[in-house]
């Protein structure tokens, strides 16, 4: 469960883990407040550092699916329910890039089952 908060305000979002087990507890966020209020800011900050980027609260998403996958924390199947995805094959097509050495580990599987050595 990641928590974002400030004084006046508590946002969760994420997955709670309980017992081992993945406990999927989605939270909407409502977007003007976080918006006005943290994510305004926070780019204005990063701005003020030198950030030439603007970045969208859904890059933000990109990012964190990317560095699960990259990661390797949590399944495909894991990463495309907390993205709300409706389908893992959504998942696959839009981060199937990050997963260079899932595509070739599914090859050497191949190559070893059709040489009988699996």
């Amino acid at each position: 469960m990641v928590v974002i908060s400030s004084a006046n305000h508590e946002y969760q979002l994420g997955v709670a883990y309980v017992g081992g087990q993945h406990s999927y507890s989605h939270h909407r966020v409502a977007h003007k407040p976080f918006w006005q209020h943290h994510w305004v800011p926070a780019v204005n900050a990063a701005r003020a550092h030198g950030m030439t980027k603007t970045p969208r609260i859904h890059d933000l998403r990109h990012t964190h699916a990317s560095w699960l996958i990259q990661d390797g924390v949590m399944s495909l199947f894991a990463i495309s329910r907390r993205l709300g995805h409706a389908s893992i094959r959504t998942t696959e097509q839009v981060y199937g890039h990050l997963m260079p050495q899932a595509l070739q580990d599914g090859a050497d599987a191949t190559e070893r089952s059709v040489r009988g050595s699996v």
